[in-house]
């Protein structure tokens, strides 16, 4: 069985895959969201129908210089096409989630809250809301512990860098950190994100 990589911008290297995403991140977000959303969802339209993705990732982030009521409204817009194209979606949020569990109201399809580095009881408000976790290099430790099985992802997104510098997206040692401290073999990790991303897809 391959690794499963959720989120990453970067080729996976042998023996790991990822799943596609389209979508516009709310540090790309303009005042011409209306016509970046008219793109998108062209995109959209244009894939197989079969084809299993992601739009995302996307979201809102109040430390990035976009306007964040543009932000507010190219994400509204991203979870109406999510909720036509039946898409789940990957959701970048920075200091902002108030807004987001009022928006997640909203939507019909899953999401996946990407990079999660907060406590268990942040943890826990997004799990209520039925928001699912992803986990990257850097995390808390207690809520990749307390995290449900079933509600659990791991990624590399941009990736991290060696001991000599050089680019690494490999997330075969991120598996074997959260399964050590999870206390369960690798494997059975793979196994649970697989099974937990195909629940995302209907």
């Amino acid at each position: 069985m391959a690794f499963l990589n959720i989120h990453t911008h970067h080729p996976c290297p042998e023996g790991e895959y990822t799943i596609p995403s389209y979508g516009i991140h709310p540090w790309d977000v303009t005042d011409q969201w209306r016509e970046q959303v008219s793109v998108l969802r062209e995109t959209l339209q244009s894939l197989p129908s079969e084809t299993r993705y992601f739009i995302g990732e996307c979201g809102l982030d109040k430390l990035t210089s976009a306007s964040y009521q543009n932000q507010l409204s190219a994400f509204e817009a991203q979870i109406d096409l999510a909720n036509q194209f039946r898409r789940p979606l990957i959701i970048h949020c920075v200091r902002a989630v108030d807004d987001l569990l009022r928006l997640r109201k909203k939507a019909r399809t899953p999401w996946v809250f990407h990079g999660f580095r907060g406590n268990p009881q942040q943890m826990q408000q997004l799990l209520r809301a039925g928001i699912d976790i992803s986990f990257g290099f850097r995390f808390n430790e207690e809520s990749a512990m307390q995290c449900p099985a079933e509600h659990l992802f791991l990624e590399t997104d941009e990736g991290r860098r060696d001991s000599e510098g050089k680019s690494d997206n490999s997330i075969a040692p991120l598996y074997a950190t959260i399964a050590s401290l999870r206390d369960i073999s690798k494997e059975a990790l793979m196994t649970q994100t697989v099974t937990n991303a195909s629940r995302l897809f209907f």
